[in-house]
């Protein structure tokens, strides 16, 4: 049966799996392009930078490690599956 890694969503989950680029990694790229895009956007539409405070930008560069030592821990006490392979798995019993 596959398993199924916590504190992954889908898309930066798969996407650490595809390009075997460990998941804080992926996560601190993903929410940094965010953060760079929200700026820019902020800044095209209301001409100014707004709304993003310290904590937004401390949160978008930290925020990958922490969850990925967590999902580590939890990884070593608890076995996580989906839906998906739990159905495939009893349909093939």
């Amino acid at each position: 049966m596959e398993k199924e890694q916590s504190g992954k969503t889908l898309f930066r989950g798969e996407l650490a799996d595809i390009t075997k680029v460990p998941y804080p990694r992926i996560k601190i790229g993903f929410d940094v392009t965010c953060l760079a895009i929200t700026a820019g956007m902020t800044f095209f539409f209301l001409g100014r930078l707004e709304g993003l405070g310290i904590g937004t930008i401390a949160a978008a560069f930290t925020m990958g490690k922490g969850i990925g030592l967590v999902g580590d821990l939890l990884d070593k006490h608890f076995y996580f599956e989906n839906y998906k392979t739990l159905c495939t798995a009893k349909n093939k019993q």
